[in-house]
């Protein structure tokens, strides 16, 4: 069939021989990995070698298809650059140099996926991708440079491979060579095709899904197989854990105090008499209450503060509302769960739901305000809930001229000699 379809389209041989290469190139690149990467199935021991391989073969079917995809979109750029060459062989090279660019860029994100899957056993997603993308340079510190050298300069030297030493190749070869080339991956990639088949198979086939067999094999699926199976898994599971025209028990009441005007609050507030004293919420994000003396430590991690929680009250029951920084550290300032998403949320400008924040109500009853930040609150849109409108001083690690620590000789919070008088009318 292939030779009946190249026959009558002679000028698409060279074209479809240079995916089928540039598909052979990654196939290995995928093998490399699953051999060497101690994480991926081929070392899960909990899947049998036949599970291992039926898993390898559905992850490169994936691949194929996107390379295809990605390939005729490619090609289909080149040839109408050859179309326009006689505008000048200087668009021709920028042409051929977007292309070598966004191939490159498209590897490194490839690189990176396995890079996080190799130190983290999770391949990036749409939740990883979402927070990395707004601020990639935050983030760059966590990323050790000898790896991050490695995926850029691997993924510049095989978009060179693909786009340029690799078409050069198949252009030299013989027509009847690049026929047997199509010939023997097209059999291959059959190959690969039934081996997905039949772990769908083994996995779901009558009751096997829900067997142990099925769940571990869908599990592993979903994580250790590859980047590209991991990002087919993630956009079924969104499909289906969606609640959209979901019908809701008309019985079901939902009790809901109401909204108190913070006018209303302070006139309260003034009824009664009390002490202006000056109110400082310190949250240290990502600490183990365990390696505080306060908490039964032999580690003199903080002595500040286990001194301050000798002359304080200290809770012994006290849970975070979560892992992530974006929904856990803005909850001691609003006593709210911030969560408005079943998926990874960024906060938007100027929320529509109802908030009140500690400095709010300060600020209503005389109080000078302000937050001091060593972190970035651009991450996940944390300075859009935060910002209120009610705040005197917002300096974060974003806007901040200030060092964000300090080694020897630490003076602490004094050594930032901030203008704001933080006692106000509040009082000493």
């Amino acid at each position: 069939m292939i030779e009946t379809v190249l026959g009558k389209y002679p000028a698409l041989r060279p074209t479809l021989a240079t995916i089928m290469a540039g598909w052979c190139v990654l196939v290995s690149v995928d093998l490399i990995l699953f051999l060497f990467i101690s994480r991926s199935a081929f070392h899960s021991l909990e899947l049998p070698i036949g599970a291992q391989l039926l898993l390898f073969s559905e992850n490169i079917t994936l691949l194929t298809a996107l390379i295809f995809i990605l390939g005729m979109l490619l090609s289909t750029g080149a040839i109408a650059t050859e179309r326009h060459a006689s505008h000048g062989p200087r668009t021709s090279r920028i042409a051929r140099l977007l292309i070598a660019s966004l191939v490159w860029l498209a590897l490194i994100v490839y690189g990176a996926s396995w890079g996080l899957f190799w130190q983290t056993g999770s391949f990036v997603g749409k939740q990883v991708f979402l927070f990395l993308a707004p601020h990639p340079l935050q983030v760059f510190h966590w990323v050790d440079f000898d790896i991050a050298a490695v995926i850029v300069s691997v993924a510049g030297a095989s978009a060179f491979l693909l786009t340029s030493a690799i078409p050069r190749w198949i252009a030299a070869c013989l027509p009847t060579a690049q026929l047997k080339f199509i010939r023997i991956a097209s059999w291959a990639m059959v190959g690969f095709a039934f081996g997905a088949l039949l772990g769908i198979q083994y996995s779901q086939g009558g009751d096997r899904e829900a067997t142990k067999t099925g769940i571990v094999y869908a599990r592993s699926r979903e994580n250790i197989s590859g980047p590209w199976s991991f990002a087919v898994a993630e956009l079924v599971r969104q499909s289906n854990d969606s609640v959209a025209g979901l019908r809701l028990d008309a019985t079901l009441r939902i009790a809901q105090r109401s909204l108190i005007p913070i006018d209303q609050y302070t006139a309260w507030a003034r009824q009664k008499p009390h002490s202006k004293w000056n109110v400082v919420v310190l949250t240290v994000e990502s600490l183990r209450a365990d390696q505080l003396r306060a908490y039964g430590s032999n580690r003199d991690v903080m002595p500040a503060l286990d001194q301050l929680a000798g002359e304080a009250r200290v809770f012994l029951n006290s849970y975070t509302q979560s892992s992530h920084t974006n929904y856990a550290t803005i909850v001691p300032l609003s006593s709210h769960y911030p969560l408005r998403s079943a998926t990874m949320y960024s906060y938007p400008k100027n929320p529509t739901y109802p908030r009140v924040l500690i400095y709010d109500l300060l600020k209503a009853l005389g109080y000078r305000t302000a937050i001091f930040s060593s972190s970035n609150e651009n991450w996940s849109g944390m300075i859009n809930y935060l910002d209120t409108g009610t705040l005197d001083r917002f300096i974060h690690a974003a806007n901040s001229k200030k060092p964000t620590y300090l080694m020897i000789g630490d003076a602490g919070f004094a050594a930032m000699r901030v203008p704001l008088d933080l006692r106000g009318r509040a009082g000493r």
